[in-house]
């Protein structure tokens, strides 16, 4: 009798290990099957570049961004801060452009969101400059003793109002450079032949820009009105 309970207990034993073994492979079955067909998870995606060139007031502007991995269509966006004035970003391109209006840093925060997940938020910092002040004037016109005069130098560029004065050279006696680029007055009889000098000029940006031009103005010889004058006692 004790020999036949061993066996029924051995039995017993080996069925519930064939058991445990039937359920493990049952479940590596099912976990191989899942890790099979799953979709892989796929990284936030980075934007590119770093970071964008800086601009000019005035003169158009493009900068286009990337992001890695994406799956398309995308959708960009500015969660933060805002670009230059003037500048927009193209939602489906990921293209900043248009025409700076105005001078100054900007920064702002950029995300795109594709099919599967939105990415991080890249920062980025767009400096807007003044353009450089240029000259518009490059002649004077002629002068004459005795005559009255008014001539203008005129620039662009920078931001207005303008300051202008002379950092070498003189002006014929008679005539002055006023702050707002007018060069007015009357030579003085004598003054006739060539004078050059140097103009420099500045604008109102923080901190300014500056840019210097030489000129020079002919005065010529003036007519004068003989004077007679009859003594009393003739």
């Amino acid at each position: 009798m004790k020999f036949v309970r061993r066996n029924k207990r051995q039995s017993l034993k080996w069925a519930i290990g064939q058991g445990l073994c039937l359920i493990l492979v049952c479940v590596l079955t099912v976990s191989s099957a899942f890790l099979l067909f799953a979709s892989p998870v796929q990284a936030q995606p980075t934007i590119l570049p770093s970071s964008l060139p800086n601009g000019q007031v005035g003169t158009p502007y493009s900068a286009t961004l990337s992001a890695a991995p994406l799956t398309c269509p995308c959708i960009w966006a500015i969660t933060s801060g805002a670009p230059p004035p003037g500048l927009n970003l193209n939602p489906s391109a990921g293209v900043i452009s248009g025409i700076p209006t105005a001078a100054g840093s900007y920064q702002f925060f950029v995300t795109v969101t594709d099919t599967i997940a939105p990415s991080t938020q890249q920062g980025f910092i767009i400096t807007i400059t003044q353009p450089p002040l240029t000259f518009l004037t490059t002649y004077l016109e002629t002068a004459k003793e005795g005559e009255g005069y008014n001539d203008a130098i005129q620039v662009t560029g920078g931001k207005t109002p303008y300051t202008y004065s002379i950092v070498s050279g003189t002006l014929p006696t008679g005539l002055i450079l006023t702050s707002s680029g007018y060069i007015s007055g009357k030579p003085e009889k004598g003054t006739a032949g060539s004078y050059s000098f140097v103009v420099k000029v500045t604008d109102s940006t923080s901190p300014s820009i500056s840019s210097e031009q030489s000129f020079s103005i002919l005065v010529e010889k003036g007519g004068y009105e003989a004077t007679i004058s009859i003594g009393s006692g003739l």
